[in-house]
């Protein structure tokens, strides 16, 4: 059970450096980020979580802080995971 949620966590991890490498990418590259070669490699890794996060979040919301929201998601998600870890059977 414990490599399994360690697998989970992994995979969350991965999205979330790719959320993160994306803010950091949308800062420095600005309005020209859409032509930016790494700006659209890493706009790959957390879309399939984005894009279910938009399909989670009511209309209302503005496409524009979905991936924000992902963020936050997944962040929560993996602060979980972190403290269920320790305390599952091996």
């Amino acid at each position: 059970m414990r490599q399994f949620l360690g697998t989970i966590q992994l995979i969350v991890a991965i999205a979330l450096m790719g959320l993160i490498g994306q803010a950091i990418l949308h800062v420095l590259a600005g309005a020209g980020r859409e032509k930016n070669l790494f700006y659209q490699i890493i706009r790959i890794i957390p879309s399939p979580f984005v894009k279910l996060f938009r399909l989670v979040t009511p209309k209302a919301f503005p496409d524009r802080v979905i991936p924000f929201a992902t963020f936050c998601g997944l962040a929560a998600i993996y602060l979980w995971l972190a403290f269920a870890i320790p305390n599952t059977a091996p």
